[in-house]
């Protein structure tokens, strides 16, 4: 188990014994977000000092390499569940990274900047051909990680409330199917935006689907207690068994 505080802490927790067993260094602001590649090896952190740090626990010093290409808080992150060398950040500058680690310090892939405001949130569908953010512009944006697909929709002005978190689920379904249900659930039918494809502006990544949700009140945090001590966690992440 990891847990990350509001000064720039990251803690590693043996949950079977309930002890901490490792300290993460090298942020000195609040650590937003923090998530374990789908092989738990690694860990990734997004922090309020626009940088992402990376740890790998095989090695002794578990620093390996930092990202900065961001100019506001980072907000969230997430590593391809496809195990490639790929990962995704959203920040307050409005934009969203995915990033190639295989080079040191990173290779931004693509750069994002459907938003108008800032993105708090994102996903990878179970397959990384998808990707889903959200934003205090009120909007889901869905965004197609195959070459050559083109950005179907632009932002929306009207969408009022911040969407935070978001997530995929992980059920054999069409992508379609869910994200409708998922709509259903929060807004009538008819206030699902459906736009005809545009051809400017051509990126690798698009947007293909856009939900709007104002009816939803502000995320409030409300942080946990997971330690005795002055450390105030503001983000946690479980790491998944090793593979056989």
């Amino acid at each position: 188990l990891a847990a990350s505080g509001i000064d720039g802490i990251i803690s590693i927790f043996d949950v079977e014994t309930q002890k901490r067993v490792s300290i993460l260094k090298g942020h000195h602001q609040p650590v937003r977000k923090i998530t374990f590649s789908p092989d738990s090896s690694r860990l990734l952190s997004a922090c309020d000092d626009s940088r992402l740090l990376a740890f790998d626990f095989a090695r002794e010093e578990h620093f390996i390499d930092q990202y900065s290409a961001h100019t506001g808080w980072v907000m969230s992150c997430q590593y391809a569940p496809d195990g490639s060398n790929r990962f995704a950040s959203c920040s307050g500058d409005g934009t969203v990274k995915i990033w190639d680690t295989a080079v040191s310090g990173g290779h931004v892939l693509a750069s994002l900047e459907e938003h108008e405001s800032m993105v708090s949130s994102l996903a990878f569908s179970p397959d990384a051909k998808k990707l889903i953010t959200g934003a205090e512009d009120g909007c889901l944006q869905m965004h197609s990680l195959l070459p050559g697909e083109k950005p179907q929709l632009p932002p929306d002005p009207d969408s009022k409330f911040h969407l935070e978190p978001v997530s995929f689920a992980q059920i054999e379904d069409s992508l379609e199917n869910v994200c409708n249900t998922l709509a259903t659930m929060i807004i009538p039918p008819d206030e699902i935006i459906d736009e005809e494809p545009e051809t400017t502006q051509p990126p690798e990544v698009s947007v293909s689907k856009r939900y709007k949700s104002e009816d939803s009140p502000p995320h409030q945090e409300q942080p946990m207690d997971l330690t005795s001590d002055n450390h105030e966690p503001s983000a946690a992440a479980i790491s998944s068994p090793p593979p056989s």
